[in-house]
């Protein structure tokens, strides 16, 4: 009888593990992204910010600019900021884990148009506490390329556009698809595709 309780005992303890691994699986699964902000726009060298407009600019930027420009250059350098959450939090769980982020493969999109591709430099890693963790996804894009028919004050009013100092409404989004590393094994949730308007 001794013996028959013990095993009874082990096999209610192993369904019990066995259902939160799955659990866990099925929240990693659904781990959340969100585009949140640019950062540190920077246009041809010269910092973007809320006095950046062609009538404040120093003689020796617009020259620059306008230099840049005639060689069919315009770069545009920012830092694309993603929120990303794990969901396996903690709590009334004896089985969590961290997940680690170790590729993330993206195409960015502004309205519509695809500016830029790339990956992260290196390994994010998500607490299993429900921690949101920034993703910088750093984007350098040649404005002059992608909008080749604008003129220069045209191309100066899209760099201010998307680094948030214009009235403009702007689409941005992202087309990601993240390899997962977890302790539980490597998960793909597939491509994800996340969007933002800024006005």
């Amino acid at each position: 009888m001794c013996k028959l309780l013990i095993i009874s005992l082990l096999l209610l303890s192993s369904c019990g593990k066995v259902k939160e691994i799955t659990s866990s699986l099925m929240d990693l699964r659904q781990i959340r992204f969100e585009l949140n902000r640019i950062d540190d726009p920077v246009l041809q060298g010269i910092p973007i910010n809320e006095k950046f407009k062609l009538n404040e600019l120093s003689i020796n930027n617009l020259l620059a600019l306008e230099k840049s420009f005639s060689r069919n250059e315009f770069f545009l350098s920012f830092n694309l900021i993603v929120d990303a959450k794990n969901p396996n939090e903690a709590k009334g769980k004896s089985i969590t884990t961290k997940a680690v982020i170790n590729s993330f493969p993206y195409d960015l999109r502004i309205n519509d148009v695809i500016v830029a591709s790339g990956n992260i430099k290196k390994s994010i890693t998500l607490p299993a506490n429900g921690e949101i963790v920034e993703i910088p996804l750093g984007v350098n894009i040649n404005l002059y390329d992608i909008y080749t028919s604008k003129s220069y004050k045209e191309l100066f009013k899209v760099a201010l556009n998307i680094a948030g100092f214009n009235t403009d409404k702007l689409t941005i989004e992202l087309d990601a698809k993240p390899e997962i590393q977890t302790r539980l094994g490597d998960l793909s949730p597939g491509r994800i595709t996340i969007k933002k308007q800024l006005d």
